[in-house]
């Protein structure tokens, strides 16, 4: 089935170009003409047969469901949301950028990965964000503030978004967890091989916030690396990168790190999760001390310049 304009948007393609069940597609106000930016990034899911259709549809609704609810700058707003034709949508912000894998492994190749100082601008919009999603709550029949046990689950720099301004986005809730989805729809073991935490690939696998500070160091790691911290292809192999890691290796050292850049990294990729920090706010009160963090307009500006020129729109 082919359809053009959902919830009065004009979908102009998809992005990324895929077929499935569950497609995305950039999308401008109907009417608008061809010249008109984009402004939506639309989420559809089609319907399927069996088991995994219930499965999908319950994912896909806690997705908008999540979103529905955070508002922070750093995380994609929902505006709308709805059935047309037997399709399930939702739309939400397009983020006029880049992924951060582009900025930090296509980049330069003579000085791969982000400046210091641009990785920690990166890397504390990003655990303002999670310290929204990890602290997100529902009212009670009392009007007391519920927690929802919110997790993202899947930080990696294919999930962070650099804008045309230099500006950090965390997208992608597709399978993050809450306590607003039923257990039968969970996926424990859901998730990207190289940012998983040690406990979530483990059996039974478990997850907590720390599990996504876990996530956000490697994230951060490799921005000031330009390459991959924990490369493997399998479960196992991936399992044993992280319990040997060890910042004081040769092949793991970054040197000239401040004291509390250091500090978010070295706790943050400990294997045990009671040693890493307890919350995404100590870690962004821990990087907003770190000397990199000292000029962050200068970062930011130097990011939005970057994107720029990687989109073709030299100034």
């Amino acid at each position: 089935m082919e359809i053009h304009i959902l919830g009065g948007l004009e979908l102009v393609d998809a992005w990324p170009p895929r077929t499935g069940p569950i497609r995305s597609f950039r999308a401008r106000p109907a009417g608008a003409g061809e010249d008109a930016p984009i402004t939506h990034f639309v989420k559809v899911r089609w319907p399927e047969r069996g088991e995994a259709d219930a499965l999908r549809a319950a994912q896909f609704a806690h997705e908008a469901d999540l979103l529905e609810r955070l508002n922070h700058p750093a995380i994609p707003t929902l505006h709308d949301r709805g059935e047309q034709a037997g399709l399930e949508f939702f739309a939400m912000d397009y983020i006029d950028g880049v992924a951060l894998r582009d900025l930090v492994f296509e980049g330069d190749r003579d000085a791969p990965g982000l400046s210091r100082p641009q990785a920690v601008f990166v890397a504390a919009q990003i655990a303002d964000a999670l310290r929204h999603v990890h602290d997100l709550s529902d009212v009670g029949p009392e009007g007391d503030p519920v927690p929802l046990n919110a997790l993202h689950r899947d930080v990696t720099p294919d999930n962070i978004v650099i804008d045309t301004n230099g500006d950090a986005t965390l997208v992608d809730f597709s399978i993050a967890d809450s306590d607003l989805l039923a257990p039968r729809f969970k996926t424990p073991t859901a998730g990207t091989l190289g940012y998983m935490a040690p406990e979530r690939l483990r059996d039974p696998p478990h997850a907590t916030p720390r599990s996504d500070l876990f996530a956000l160091a490697v994230v951060l790691w490799e921005m000031i690396r330009g390459e991959r911290c924990f490369p493997g292809q399998d479960r196992q192999t991936v399992l044993d990168a992280v319990m040997g890691f060890d910042m004081r290796r040769t092949t793991h050292r970054i040197p000239g790190l401040s004291s509390r850049l250091s500090e978010v990294l070295r706790k943050n990729l400990d294997p045990t999760p009671e040693r890493r920090f307890e919350s995404a706010y100590d870690v962004l009160r821990r990087l907003s001390q770190a000397t990199e963090a000292a000029d962050a307009e200068r970062a930011r500006a130097e990011l939005g310049a970057r994107v720029r020129r990687r989109l073709g729109r030299e100034e």
